[in-house]
């Protein structure tokens, strides 16, 4: 046999394998290996009038057929203990890891909003979420931890995203601002006088912008003693006009001021710079997670981020973007990282995975299924997360006019890892 009909007769077979999977595993569910992390019995199968409802408007994605197929079987089941939808959702990721042809790599992407599902826990609501004709919304919260106090900030803004995708804005400009949610207290910014006078003479500071102001800020406490950095992405304060880039500030919790220190430049200066995560301090911070999760340091003399780490990362890897630090749990770094599926004249979807790396941010451990925090698709937006015996707290937004933690036991969270054994704990 061929190269090439060997080739062409692996594309004609995945593609079958895709499509008919949920029915075959309807109808015999030994026909997919079981999962060494899966635990459960699925419950039978009802399509529901609100899937029929809805089926259509999924046809943007000209995937109809197996769309519906796909929701069909699935409707009943809305968590990870279905032994069907892990199974597919797992198949589907292990054939992006694969070199796949790009319509077959589309056809994949294109179909995972309709199986995957809703991590189980418990919701809390920050903040109630406000009308559309209102002036400021909650959205995403981070956390802070300092001097064993625990601190959800929730970034403000004068925006929302409407259901056809596109943005709705309260005044001339985007505006944020940052409230401390337990004290009701709001985070001042203001400038060393030292990066005043670099802003002035190497025009860093760009007020008239659309855009205005620090985003997506998240906090490092690394130590007792250690300044808590903070980085920010922003179009205000950039080293090239138009171009986001991240911005160093110090903040004080005791008056709630964060002091920007500098404009960091990142490695590809033509880039926008949007989603770098603390890990380990300023010495180890995630810079990208495809083709390799870089990782470097902030060389503060020289006002820029040195990659000094390259670990090679799996080709589903390649959409992978932020979204939190990492958290240290048990030897192991943890990151949450989002996905997004443009979807035109829709709201875009994003969809969350776990990745954790080694203690020593040199190799990764397992990297999770994906998953979404709320029922439907939807844009949705993590930026803090956090760990305990219990399990995770993961803090997010919805269209940026929403502000609620969602807490999540630990069995719940070991189901998202089909590749390896979990950790006993």
């Amino acid at each position: 046999m061929t190269p090439s009909i060997r080739f062409s007769l692996f594309q004609t077979l995945a593609l079958i394998v895709l499509h008919t999977l949920f029915f075959l595993s309807w109808l015999n569910g030994t026909h997919v290996p079981p999962t060494k992390s899966y635990e459960g019995t699925p419950s039978s199968m009802v399509i529901s009038s609100e899937t029929q409802e809805k089926a259509p408007a999924y046809y943007e994605f000209g995937h109809n057929e197996e769309i519906n197929t796909i929701q069909a079987f699935l409707e009943a089941e809305e968590s990870y203990t279905n032994k069907r939808l892990k199974r597919g959702l797992a198949m589907a990721m292990q054939l992006l890891d694969k070199d796949l042809p790009w319509d077959l790599r589309d056809t994949i992407l294109k179909t995972l909003p309709s199986y995957t599902r809703k991590l189980k826990g418990q919701t809390k609501v920050l903040r109630e979420e406000k009308s559309t004709d209102a002036d400021w919304w909650f959205a995403t919260p981070g956390f802070l931890t300092s001097d064993g106090t625990d601190r959800t900030i929730i970034r403000v803004v004068n925006y929302y995203i409407d259901l056809d995708g596109s943005y709705y804005v309260s005044n001339d400009k985007i505006k944020t601002k940052m409230l401390v949610a337990e004290t009701n207290e709001w985070i001042s910014v203001t400038e060393s006088p030292a990066f005043a006078v670099v802003a002035a003479q190497e025009k860093l500071h760009y007020p008239d912008v659309y855009e205005t102001g620090l985003e997506d800020t998240r906090f490092l406490v690394h130590g007792k003693n250690a300044p808590i950095y903070t980085l920010s992405c922003s179009f205000e304060y950039t080293r090239m006009s138009g171009r986001i880039n991240q911005v160093l500030s110090i903040l004080d919790p005791k008056t709630w001021t964060m002091t920007i220190q500098d404009v960091i430049r990142g490695p590809n200066p033509e880039h926008h710079e949007k989603n770098w995560v603390f890990a380990d301090g300023l010495q180890n911070i995630v810079y990208g997670w495809y083709p390799s999760i870089q990782i470097g340091a902030i060389d503060l003399a020289a006002s820029e981020l040195v990659i000094h780490t390259s670990i090679k990362s799996p080709k589903s890897f390649s959409s992978m973007r932020g979204s939190t630090n990492g958290v240290l749990h048990e030897n192991e770094w943890w990151f949450v990282t989002h996905a997004m599926l443009d979807r035109p004249g829709q709201l875009r979807y994003y969809s969350h995975r776990i990745v954790v790396l080694d203690e020593h941010l040199k190799s990764i451990t397992r990297y999770s299924l994906p998953f979404t925090f709320e029922q439907d698709a939807d844009t949705e937006y993590c930026l803090g997360f956090k760990a305990d015996d219990a399990g995770v707290t993961f803090g997010y937004s919805v269209r940026d006019r929403t502000s609620r933690t969602l807490h999540v036991n630990w069995s719940e969270v070991l189901l998202l890892f089909d590749d390896k054994e979990p950790k006993q704990r």
